[in-house]
């Protein structure tokens, strides 16, 4: 409990004294409310001796017990050499409980050396029971009263000492239980908060790598295609390093958003945003739908996917042209030009092996499997349970597709695509 928490620590120190208060002044309460009185102590004083002697040590280590429990070693046992000398008097004043009960001297039913021994065995006990099973307090209380029966005591007297040490123990036991209840509460609040703030901090890391890749790559699209047309003398050439400049402070304002955190999600806008990149890149765009199609408790998932898949289509895939549907039951964007390599950069994928899906998708002939990077594994993890991203690949044709309702079948399949010409773009896939 290092690390507890005020209300923990408090209702920590509460149940240390209440349990330093029940192992040490129980048994004195017992002594006294017996035949014992206190002028009968130094008439016995090696019985007196004993029964303060254990009832210090079995304060003290009730109390070097809830010390190692605070400082987290409550799962590593008291050394041996402990138990031996807490237990001490106890066992010698046992050992003159058991020579009384065999001794051929009329038993006396009020004999304070006998009541003595029987609360220092009581105290010895307690002790011990703190880190034993909890049913063995059973045990000790049923052998305590016949130990009290065997030295002259009669049963109403003895019962009554072995429930007494048994009352002790249970709440004893009970206090430490809640203790632990209440610690594990304490620690779970503390990993759920820790788990909330690495939650937001991939969260954050999620909108950046959408934010700065998607115009990062839009930056270098129009940064290759300024030098192309300087190189042929275009004057566009200067129109498009002026994009540049307005891309880079879009991208420093959005980034700023984010940190503040008040960056809106809009589909429509993002949608526009997308084509226009495309376009720009010479990709031929076929639009199939509109933002206002795509019902509103999952457009933002809608949008996410569509940055994604805008992004990596710029980064990872040499394509010529690009279909965009938007609907009801789905987003599916399809491009050319994904080439027949992992996306990793590793071996060539295998035709006919299942691809990546989060929900049922049929699988054809050529389909390929998709290997996954970051920002398809974030889309999952961000989309939620109610729909469905697949990613499959086809000969040279990439498709991601979001499905609003997992296990429905695909989106409609695209219509032709319109000619045009391509941008150079580098490339080495589709997209992850």
């Amino acid at each position: 409990m290092t690390t507890a928490s005020r209300p923990s620590s408090v209702f920590f120190w509460y149940t240390a004294t209440s349990a330093l208060v029940l192992v040490a002044g129980m048994p004195v309460f017992a002594l006294f409310v017996s035949w014992v009185e206190p002028p009968d102590l130094p008439d016995h004083p090696l019985s007196a001796a004993l029964f303060v002697l254990q009832t210090a040590l079995s304060t003290a280590a009730a109390a070097w017990w809830l010390v190692r429990w605070r400082d987290g070693l409550r799962d590593r046992p008291l050394p041996w050499r402990a138990h031996v000398a807490a237990a001490a008097p106890a066992v010698v004043a046992l050992v003159m409980l058991l020579a009384r009960a065999i001794s051929p001297a009329a038993p006396d039913e009020q004999d304070p050396v006998v009541m003595i021994n029987l609360i220092t065995v009581l105290s010895g006990l307690v002790t011990v029971h703190m880190v034993l099973r909890w049913w063995t307090a059973i045990l000790s209380a049923a052998a305590l009263t016949g130990i009290a029966v065997l030295a002259g005591l009669p049963v109403p007297v003895a019962a009554p000492i072995g429930s007494f040490m048994l009352a002790i123990v249970i709440g004893l036991r009970s206090s430490l239980w809640l203790l632990e209840l209440v610690d594990g509460i304490d620690r779970a609040r503390q990993m759920e908060g820790r788990l909330a703030l690495a939650e937001e901090r991939l969260r954050f890391s999620r909108d950046l790598h959408d934010v700065m890749g998607r115009d990062l790559s839009s930056i270098a699209v129009t940064a290759e295609l300024v030098t192309q047309l300087a190189e042929r003398g275009d004057p566009r050439a200067a129109e498009h390093a002026r994009s540049i400049s307005a891309m880079a402070r879009s991208s420093l304002a959005d980034v700023r958003a984010l940190v503040r955190g008040y960056r809106d999600v809009d589909l429509a806008s993002e949608l526009q945003g997308t084509l226009s990149l495309l376009r720009s890149a010479g990709i031929r765009t076929h639009l199939r739908g509109e933002a206002q199609d795509v019902p509103a408790q999952h457009a933002e998932a809608a949008t996410w996917v569509l940055r994604e898949a805008g992004t990596n289509l710029l980064r990872h895939a040499d394509a010529t042209a690009v279909t965009i549907e938007l609907g009801a039951d789905g987003l599916t964007v399809t491009n050319d030009g994904a080439l027949a390599v992992a996306p990793d950069g590793g071996q060539p994928a295998t035709a006919g092996a299942q691809p990546v899906t989060a929900g049922a998708q049929p699988v054809t002939e050529n389909a390929r499997p998709v290997t996954e990077g970051t920002g398809l594994r974030g889309l999952r993890e961000r989309i939620g349970p109610a729909r469905a991203l697949s990613a499959r690949r086809e000969g040279e044709s990439f498709t991601l597709a979001l499905h609003f309702a997992p296990g429905t079948g695909t989106a409609s399949t695209p219509g032709p695509i319109d000619p045009g010409e391509t941008a150079p773009t580098p490339s080495d896939g589709g997209p992850r």
